[in-house]
């Protein structure tokens, strides 16, 4: 119920139609956004044609504000209603000090549109108050317009830049696109290679077994002719098997040298592959600079385990079953996060950062104890990834080269790595 106080503050209060004409256009722009202005047209008290545009509508809103008609009361309604808190507010003020003192406070904090609506219908809000908060507004507005400029220009250049991006980064991936046919022209060669070797093996062990037999004829013949033809037909066996071991051994060297290639292309390939990930994270943080700081901080807010009280059904839980997981590089601030993560899921977390504050020669000896590593390649160092990723594929460890340091990429990986590491 409205208390006599409040009933006789809203009596005393100026109408829209009682304020100056002057003023209808600065309180439609503030008080009244583009959305109320389309919501406001569809009201048939106003009969407006639905093609027409929002400035078009202002200006008729406006009009419609001079004198009290049902156009104007709706209008008045309609503003009371959205600006119910600010009315409030300043039917606490007295007099205009008051006024602009809340007013000050408001302008700071951007919250004009509802002030400015309670200070242009209140009591106490004289002509040099009204002229205050109309000239700050007004001021205001060219400040905004000088911002969108400047934003407009940095949005310029921020594309051109993702342009040239975008250009470095196909030239990567055509680069990479061959390193990829080359590699397999070579693998394909390598395993022709090796099918000529088998071939040959087989072939040395028919001679090998012919040259047995061979002699196992020649020591029981008493013909020194069949001896001397025996010998001879060993003889020329020995050289075709001689022949056949040196083209053997030459197979093997080649086979050692395509392998070497091998390794040697798919270090390239993930120096590459590590290269283009960082292209891509540089390209998106320097156009989009906020929507990284958001991605960095989409698991930081999300709910804690630490209030489950055991009843809930955690999909993690005991994921790890005891195993040891090392977490090198990464964000240091996250560190409690990763360790919660792979508690969690029932496994032990231990760390290394990669070489920036934590000595590299430590890394090894970690590696030894752990039965799983990640790595991510977006927050450490390439000396490190590297190092990482030999040692695991030299001896057979789990390895996930996550594409983002972000607790949800761990949590994630956890799910896809479990039955490696069981």
């Amino acid at each position: 119920m409205t208390s006599p106080a409040n009933k006789n503050y809203n009596q005393r209060r100026r109408k829209l139609w009682q304020i100056s004409s002057s003023y209808y256009c600065s309180i439609m722009g503030i008080c009244l956004s583009r959305a109320k202005l389309q919501k406001l047209k569809r009201k048939k008290v106003f009969d407006l044609d639905s093609s027409l545009s929002d400035y078009h509508i202002h200006n008729r809103f406006s009009g419609l504000s001079g004198s009290k008609t049902p156009q104007s009361r709706t209008l008045h309604k309609e503003l009371d209603t959205t600006y119910r808190a600010a009315v409030k507010k300043y039917a606490e003020c007295r007099n205009p000090e008051e006024i602009i003192s809340k007013w000050q406070q408001d302008f700071t904090e951007g919250s004009m549109a509802g002030a400015y609506w309670a200070i242009m219908t209140h009591p106490e809000s004289d002509r040099s108050v009204i002229d205050r908060i109309y000239g700050d507004c007004h001021m205001k507005s060219f400040e905004c317009f000088t911002a969108q400029r400047r934003e407009n220009m940095l949005l310029g250049k921020y594309r051109d830049e993702s342009i040239n991006l975008k250009k470095v980064l196909e030239q990567q991936q055509a680069e990479l696109a061959e390193e990829k046919r080359k590699r397999q022209a070579e693998g394909a060669e390598a395993n022709r290679n090796l099918q000529k070797l088998k071939k040959y093996q087989l072939d040395n062990d028919r001679l090998k077994k012919l040259g047995d037999e061979l002699s196992a004829k020649l020591a029981s013949h008493t013909a020194y002719q069949q001896l001397d033809e025996t010998r001879a037909a060993l003889l020329q066996e020995q050289r075709q098997t001689a022949l056949l071991t040196e083209q053997i051994d030459q197979l093997h060297a080649r086979l050692n040298e395509l392998e070497n290639n091998r390794n040697r292309l798919e270090e390239q390939i993930f120096e590459r592959d590590f290269e283009i990930q960082m292209l891509k994270e540089q390209g998106v943080e320097q156009q989009f600079p906020a929507a990284a700081e958001m991605a960095e901080e989409d698991f930081t807010g999300s709910p804690s385990c630490e209030s489950c009280n055991g009843d809930c059904v955690c999909p993690m839980n005991n994921v790890l079953n005891g195993k040891t997981v090392l977490y090198v590089g990464g964000q240091r601030k996250m560190i409690s996060r990763y360790k919660q993560v792979i508690e969690q899921s029932g496994g032990e977390f231990i760390y290394h950062d990669g070489g920036h504050e934590s000595a590299k020669h430590m890394l090894p000896k970690l590696l030894t104890g752990a039965d799983a590593v990640f790595c991510p390649i977006d927050c450490v160092s390439h000396d490190a990834c590297k190092c990482v990723k030999k040692f695991c594929k030299k001896y057979q460890k789990p390895f996930v080269m996550m594409r983002s340091s972000g607790v949800s990429s761990l949590a994630k990986e956890l799910e896809t790595i479990n039955h490696q590491i069981q």
